[in-house]
Formats: structure tokens, C-alpha cells, sequence
């Protein structure tokens, strides 16, 4: 495992010679070696990034180690002591650990972790987001010790983020403004992950619904033919669309400075 993560650490710092070095140093080190060795890649690793890398290190460790499905004894005995080295916390490394072996919905049933699939009878202990048409679910983990978000698929749908194919199985970082979407299901976005997990308060939420709208100009031009708007509080709304489109119209229209007539 030493070596793994030397080779995340340096991979990412593009120094691959370096690392084909340093598996010829270590090919015959001790136990108290290795843990010398953890110790100096960490203090190295600690000085350079921020601790939300760090998650994403552990995250990258994880899955190479736990490539086959399983941890040996001295695997996890060594990645806990590099887990406390780079400071993240035994509740994290758990949680990593769970969430990197879960392969099926019942092995994702944890408050920091939200499924997304195609049930309409979620009687899970974790967090839910239904969508239509998916074959597998979609896994988000919320590591809040680095307010860190990770996707991960399982399943044999052609799933996107950001545009990009997803391998099932694979982890991925999950940035600020990311976009998962498949077929002709409802997009995920990352305000509907966010507002899962960061609930405003726990008293009641406003809601606006407007139904069938349409509206016509002075000059019997149509304005707007029904238009359906349900949303509640908490959410981050754009109005998006071309130049003449209706935005400004429409939103006239909810705030009550046009009064809408029947069309």
C-alpha cells in the first residue's frame, strides 16, 4: 500500500521517474521502515495540499487497494495509519472504506451517503433522489469534515458527468456546479445533491406553484401558454432562454405587475 501511495502523490506531481526509484528503495523495508516511510510521505503531502485533497488521496488509496473487493489485515492496518497521518479522521476513513466495497443499493445505508435511482418505495436509512429510466443507482458521498462530495455508478446505464462517460464503479469528485445525466431522465444537478444534504432548517418550507399560465400582450400577441412553475424554498432557480423568448414576461407575470387574462 506504501507504494500506492507514492504513486497517487507523484503521478499527480507528474514525477513518475521518481517513483520508479523509490519502488527499488523500498522493495526490502521493515514494518518500522514502511512506518517511517508513511510518516514522510505524509508530512510531504500535509505541507503541499489542502485537506480536501487529502480526502481525495484517500478516496484514490482506497479504490486501488480495494480493487479486488477485499482488505487484508495489513492493508487496513496501513491505511489507517496513513489515514491519521493525513489527518482524516476514523469516522472519514470508514466511511470511505464502506462506500468504496458497496457495490448494490443495501450497502449504501448511511446519513452521508445519498442513492439515486429508479425507486419509488425508498425504505432505506440513507438519503434519496428518485429518477426515472436507471438501471443501478448513483451513489453520493458528503465527507462534511471537508464539505466533499463523491459520485460512483453502479449499474449498466450510460451515465454522464459533466458530459463525460462514466465506468461503473469508478469514483469521481464531485465539483461545484456538476451536471449527471442519462437517457431522457430528469438531469441530477448539483443544487438537488446540495439542498439533500443541507437542509435550510427544519421547519416547514415555503412553496410556489403556478399552474397553466398564458398571457397576451396588449396588441394580442401571445405572451406565455402554459407555463407550470412548483418549486420551494431553498432551491437556486435560473430562467434561462433566448432573447424574446418570455423570461422577463413570465416573471412579470408571477409578481403580479401583469395581470394575466385568459387566453
Amino acid at each position: 500500500m506504501l507504494w500506492q501511495l507514492k504513486k497517487i502523490w507523484l503521478i499527480n506531481r507528474k514525477e513518475t521517474k521518481v517513483f520508479d526509484d523509490y519502488c527499488k528503495v523500498i522493495a526490502n523495508h521493515t514494518p518500522e521502515q514502511e512506518a517511517e516511510d508513511i510518516k514522510a510521505i505524509a508530512l510531504e503531502i500535509n505541507q503541499e495540499v489542502a485537506q480536501k485533497q487529502k480526502s481525495v488521496i484517500m478516496i484514490e488509496l482506497m479504490s486501488i487497494v480495494m480493487a479486488d473487493g477485499t482488505i487484508s489485515a495489513h492493508e487496513e492496518m496501513v491505511s489507517k495509519a496513513i489515514g491519521k497521518s493525513l489527518n482524516v479522521s476514523d469516522n472519514d476513513q470508514a466511511l470511505i472504506k464502506d462506500y468504496v466495497l458497496g457495490q448494490q443499493q443495501g450497502e449504501f445505508e448511511n446519513d452521508a451517503v445519498l442513492s439515486i435511482d429508479s425507486s419509488s418505495s425508498y425504505s432505506g436509512k440513507g438519503r434519496h433522489l428518485y429518477r426515472d429510466d436507471l438501471d443501478g443507482v448513483i451513489v453520493i458521498l458528503y465527507l462534511a469534515s471537508t464539505d466533499s462530495f463523491f459520485f460512483k455508478y453502479v449499474g449498466h446505464t450510460d451515465v454522464y458527468l459533466n458530459s463525460v462517460p462514466q465506468k461503473p464503479g469508478n469514483i469521481n469528485a464531485l465539483a461545484i456546479g456538476s451536471l449527471i445525466r442519462w437517457g431522457h431522465a430528469d438531469p441530477v444537478y448539483y443544487g438537488d445533491i446540495l439542498s439533500v444534504f443541507k437542509k435550510i432548517d427544519s421547519s416547514t418550507r415555503t412553496s410556489f406553484e403556478a399552474i397553466n399560465i398564458s398571457y397576451k400582450f396588449k396588441n394580442g400577441r401571445l405572451g406565455l401558454r402554459e407555463v407550470n412553475v412548483n418549486e420551494e424554498s431553498g432551491n437556486l432557480i435560473a430562467l434561462m432562454g433566448a432573447s424574446g423568448a418570455g423570461k422577463s414576461t413570465l416573471l412579470h407575470v408571477l409578481n403580479g405587475n401583469h395581470r394575466m387574462e385568459k387566453c
